[in-house]
């Protein structure tokens, strides 16, 4: 499954395993995550991507603007 910008994962190594973040940028073998709450948009944690599994869910792009928006759409998300 391709990982994009917006896609949803879940942390399986680290602090963040188990945790639900969204991918802000692609770069080969590393992705930028954040979550709104630990993890904010200005300061995105630098992760391999061997490290996070996809769920197969894009957020859409306006949901990647702020903190705020994208930490509704996560719990949302983990909700369902």
């Amino acid at each position: 499954m391709e990982i994009i910008r917006g896609s949803v994962v879940i942390g399986k190594a680290g602090h963040e395993r188990g945790r639900h973040m969204a991918v802000l940028q692609c770069d080969g073998r590393f992705l930028w995550l954040a979550d709104g709450d630990s993890r904010k948009i200005g300061s995105p944690k630098k992760k391999n991507i061997i490290h996070v599994a996809p769920t197969g869910t894009v957020l859409e792009e306006t949901l990647l603007n702020n903190d705020k928006q994208l930490r509704l759409a996560i719990r949302a998300f983990t909700q369902e």
